[in-house]
């Protein structure tokens, strides 16, 4: 009988041993991995296992590159630097504004660098969607205009019945968007001439050609 009673306590700590071995390998585990595991860049939201890149593209150049050339205007332009939210996988957005003499926007360059391609998809569909009806309201958009040859791999571009024009595109894993209030001093042939440098830009730095 006394042995039996000896051996039960036995038994027990054998049982939380069998628990707690296991559990404290699995945190050990975790906290390994996640010292692996790190983002590849702020804002990407694929990841880096050991030193493999998982991000579908490596760049050598800022997303504020692909910006239409500031010599263009003979405005007060200023470039904008947006930190990205990383959980949206944003991995960089720049806009570069530029201003009439009474200080009032007249024009907007914006890119918007994504992690993947797939994202960028998404992300361009949602801008059509969103951007075009939010500027249109309540007045409505032209049919579609031509802007020429261009290299990107999807376009959407209109003008307003207000006078707003305003492109987006996208060219790989970046969204462009081009804005003009158009007026004398952004006519819509200038619209398009500033659209044609931008696409001309990027086409050189992703090697893009049609």
């Amino acid at each position: 009988m006394q042995e039996q009673e000896s051996s039960s306590p036995k038994s027990a700590k054998r049982r939380v041993l069998l628990i707690i071995i296991p559990l404290l390998s699995f945190v050990a585990l975790c906290g390994l991995i996640c010292a692996l595991i790190q983002p590849t860049q702020p804002g990407c939201p694929y990841y880096r296992i050991w030193f493999t890149n998982k991000c579908e593209y490596d760049r050598t150049f800022q997303a504020s590159d692909l910006l239409v050339d500031e010599s263009y205007f003979q405005m007060a332009v200023r470039v904008v630097s947006i930190e990205p939210v990383a959980h949206h996988g944003r991995v960089e957005r720049f806009l570069l504004e530029v201003y009439s003499d009474d200080q009032k926007r007249i024009a907007v360059n914006e890119v918007e660098r994504w992690g993947w391609t797939s994202v960028a998809k998404t992300q361009y569909r949602d801008s059509v969607d969103n951007d075009f009806r939010y500027i249109s309201f309540p007045c409505c958009f032209t049919d579609q205009i031509d802007m020429g040859d261009s290299t990107a791999d999807e376009l959407t571009t209109h003008c307003s019945t207000s006078g707003y024009c305003m492109v987006i595109a996208r060219y790989q894993e970046y969204v462009i968007t081009f804005g003009t209030e158009i007026s004398p001093e952004l006519t819509e042939s200038d619209f398009k001439a500033i659209f044609t440098k931008i696409n001309h830009n990027i086409s050189i730095h992703l090697g893009l050609s049609k």
